[in-house]
């Protein structure tokens, strides 16, 4: 059993892949094709061909060919496409339109749509024919249009099968190339024919330099032939040159021996070849150059250009790719075939040891430390307050015993504290404290210092205490609010002295800013911490909003208007030909159709002019132009005047209207 299988990938576009050349097989092979528009779409004429064609074309699947007797299946889409095979055999115009007009029953490869694998008859695949096939409209998503149609070309078979021998004689292949219609046969060397059933004694090229070859003898065993040699050549194979070597010498690279009394023959020097010595020698021919240099023929000679791995005449020898040093660094070289390895000395890698390994890669310094890289080791530049190798030591700058007056040292990182004992401050516990530095005495008592302590001398009469804390009078309580001041009238009683905008008994109540003010009459008071301000109204500002806003400042008037001033807003007085709000619309006079009897209006500022017909004039175009004025009627004709133009009325006599015209 021979299988082809069309293995189709899910893909927006490919190029189809086509066997060049296909060879004809004796058992029939069954050809699988998915039948899904997930497979193989091309979607132009040359991706499914693979030569230019039609550019209004349609996407299909790639097409196949096959031979007689070859069985056609078409494979359902998997489940998740949603899709059924619902084919039929088409002609070529419903194939290239999708057309599914006019298809009858027969042509209907299942009754309904399937979900299995389906054989295509065989009487829809007719040897020497092209099938088409194109999916009918279902309930399905998929349609012809979408690219489910298949083009399928069925090859005849020509090459002359033989009981004895088989195909072609037994001596070549029947072979068929793509787009062909037919397969044929594919001689062997030394045979040719329909069927190579002939041997070609000519097969071996026996004529020398350019010689024709005649095959003498028809049949499959004979090698007689006959060489038809150019001018000035003879001999069984076109290898003597007529003439004696005296009178017709033609050697041009070599020495004339006389091969008869009047034929010689050439014998090249080294380097050149042909009948005349004319020919250089390729000595490239020969392949002296090993492993697949490059050969560059010379005169007697070559040169081999060789792959990279070998060096000498022929590239005989592998090459040393240690000869160039290419270890750096003192590393070591090994060289093997197409290359070499360095092995680096301590502290460099890479291909050629040139890369300093950074030692800092696994960051060894600690706290912060800073690495600084060298060859084969590295450095630690510490944080402040750290040292060591790794700066993992704590540095104790308690060790110097810095605090002064017995205090307690506490180390720290970078640092350290100092615990004073009792009266002493400072870093370093060296400045004596000033116990009234921190204002012990209350209520605006005085504190006079001591040895080691203090002493509060209190207001007489309203507070006492050590440090003036306890109340002697009401004044004591502060009842003067708004630092309003405490009077002592008595043991009991006190007045106040309030400050500037309070009053009342105890300097509770606050006097209004905005109870005397010279804000405008449109404006607002407001109080503020220390005073009022004005909230003027729309078109006023100042610090009392008594001043009106020029709003003509800004000139908005166009066009020359003059500008007036009003309360928050301003009118322009625009000049003629001009209107809006800031006369910056030219007003279009010839909105009124003022040009009579056809003319047309040309609007310009402050006025229009009329292109008035032939015929009329003024200013409107509203005069009718009168052509009888210059009387241009002769012989006492009577004129009348007609729009744009006159006629001449010459009564009965010897006149005719030879002066009618129209302007």
């Amino acid at each position: 059993m021979f299988l082809i299988f069309c293995t189709l990938h899910p893909s927006a576009s490919k190029q189809c892949q086509h066997q060049i050349v296909s060879v004809y097989h004796d058992d029939p092979g069954d050809i699988r094709v998915d039948w899904s528009v997930e497979s193989d779409l091309c979607l132009s004429y040359q991706e499914c061909y693979g030569i230019s064609g039609d550019i209004n074309f349609l996407p299909q699947l790639c097409p196949i060919e096959i031979q007689p007797g070859d069985r056609l299946f078409l494979l359902p889409p998997t489940p998740n496409d949603f899709q059924a095979i619902y084919a039929a055999n088409v002609s070529q115009e419903n194939f290239v339109s999708c057309s599914f007009q006019n298809i009858s029953t027969d042509q209907r490869l299942t009754p309904s749509a399937v979900s299995v694998p389906l054989q295509v008859p065989a009487k829809f695949l007719p040897a020497g024919q092209v099938a088409y096939f194109i999916q009918l409209p279902s309930s399905i998503f998929a349609t012809c249009e979408f690219g489910l149609r298949l083009r399928v070309l069925v090859k005849t078979v020509d090459c002359g099968r033989n009981l004895r021998s088989g195909l072609c004689s037994g001596r070549g292949e029947c072979v068929s190339g793509w787009l062909e219609e037919q397969y044929y046969c594919e001689c062997a060397q030394n045979y040719t024919g329909p069927y190579c059933e002939e041997f070609n004694g000519c097969s071996f090229q026996p004529c020398s330099y350019g010689g024709t070859c005649v095959d003498l003898t028809l049949g499959d065993i004979s090698e007689e032939f006959l060489c038809i040699c150019p001018e000035h050549l003879t001999g069984p194979t076109c290898q003597v040159i007529e003439g004696s070597c005296i009178s017709d010498h033609k050697c041009v690279n070599g020495n004339c021996r006389n091969a008869s009394s009047n034929s010689h023959v050439c014998e090249c020097n080294s380097g050149f070849s042909g009948v005349f010595c004319d020919e250089n020698i390729d000595e490239c021919l020969s392949n002296p150059c090993l492993f697949g240099a490059t050969c560059r023929d010379k005169i007697s000679g070559y040169d081999c250009t060789c792959p990279e791995q070998y060096i000498g005449t022929r590239c005989e020898e592998v090459k040393n790719y240690c000869d160039q040093m290419p270890c750096l660094n003192n590393g070591t070289c090994f060289s093997f075939f197409g290359g070499h390895n360095c092995t680096c000395s301590a502290g460099f890698s890479g291909r050629d040891c040139s890369m300093n390994i950074d030692d800092c890669s696994s960051v060894p310094c600690q706290n912060n430390g800073t690495c600084q890289d060298l060859v084969n080791m590295f450095r630690c530049i510490c944080s402040p307050g750290y040292t060591g190798s790794l700066c993992t030591t704590d540095i104790d700058e308690c060790l110097s015993s810095p605090c002064k007056e017995n205090s307690t040292c506490k180390d720290h990182v970078n640092g350290f504290t100092c615990e004073c004992l009792p009266g002493w401050t400072g870093p370093l516990c060296d400045v004596d404290i000033s116990e009234c530095d921190s204002n012990p005495c209350l209520n605006n008592g005085e504190c006079v210092e001591e040895n080691n302590g203090y002493t509060c001398i209190c207001p007489p009469g309203l507070f006492g205490g050590l440090v003036c804390e306890v109340p002697l009078h009401n004044c004591s309580f502060q009842p003067c609010l708004h630092n309003g001041t405490c009077n002592v009238v008595d043991d009991v009683t006190y007045s106040c002295d309030c400050t500037e905008r309070y009053t009342g008994e105890n300097c509770q109540v606050f006097i209004p800013f905005c109870a005397e003010n010279n804000c405008s009459d449109d404006s607002v008071c407001v109080e503020e911490e220390s005073g009022y301000s004005c909230n003027c109204s729309a078109g006023f500002e100042g610090r009392f909003c008594e001043v009106n806003i020029d709003d003509c400042r800004n000139n908005s008037c166009k066009n020359g208007a003059s500008c007036m001033d009003r309360v928050d807003g301003f009118t322009c007085r625009c000049p003629s030909g001009f209107v809006g709000a800031n006369c910056d619309v030219d007003f279009n006079e010839c909105s009124s159709r003022p040009c009579m009897n056809g003319g047309s209006c040309l609007d310009v500022v402050d006025g229009y002019l009329c292109l008035c017909l032939a015929g009329f004039e003024g200013i409107a175009c509203e005069v009718d132009v009168e052509e009888c004025a210059s009387s241009p009627c002769l012989n006492g004709g009577s004129c009348t005047d007609e729009v744009n133009g006159y006629s001449c009325d010459c009564g009965i006599g010897d006149y005719i209207n030879y002066n009618i015209q129209r302007l």
